[in-house]
């Protein structure tokens, strides 16, 4: 298995290093399976061969029946998308997602039909943001960069950068500076 560094951006989130553990080269199906499943997404988006893309896709449905994590490959996804736990994890395939994130069990990333408004639209997460667990994000809005999203929230509207969420209907606490610090480890 040849390692692209680019490939296993995600993995480093999880473990602080960029090489697989002796334990992952002998026996791959211990890397846990949400690291599995970014680094199949990100082989499927840097292959141009059909076949590939398709025996690709392929082992990724599959392992999404057991680990439950949704992302489609065509999603967009910055470098570090880490999650701790593996659980129930949908995300729209339009989405945008940036560098460091953290995703935990439960969240949902989708768009609304809502004719009202902005219309339909994709959520875009930027940098260094963690979204808690049960948290729910949809519609055109958009997650600027440090940005601690709490448990149980459902986000509809813009969140500026620097910034607390909780509470559903979300509200924005402002001017946190270090919103994420101690939740967001090993940044890429």
């Amino acid at each position: 298995m040849a390692h692209n560094k680019n490939n296993y951006v995600d993995y480093y989130r999880m473990y602080g290093r960029f090489s697989l553990k002796w334990q992952h080269r002998v026996f791959p199906c211990l890397i846990p399976p949400q690291i599995r499943h970014f680094i199949l997404i990100r082989k499927w988006q840097n292959t141009h061969s059909n076949l590939n893309k398709f025996l690709l896709k392929t082992r990724m449905h599959f392992l999404q029946k057991r680990s439950f994590i949704d992302i489609p490959p065509q999603t967009k996804l910055g470098n570090g998308l880490s999650m701790y736990h593996t659980g129930l994890v949908i995300v729209n395939d339009k989405a945008i997602i940036g560098n460091n994130v953290t995703l935990s069990p439960g969240v949902t990333i989708g768009k609304t039909a809502n004719k009202k408004g902005d219309g339909p639209g994709y959520p875009k997460i930027g940098n260094e943001v963690w979204i808690g667990t049960n948290a729910v994000i949809i519609g055109n809005v958009t997650i600027r960069d440090n940005v601690l999203i709490a448990a149980n929230c459902f986000v509809n509207r813009n969140v500026p950068s620097n910034s607390v969420v909780f509470g559903n209907p979300a509200i924005i606490k402002e001017g946190k500076q270090n919103a994420t610090t101690g939740y967001i480890r090993n940044r890429v």
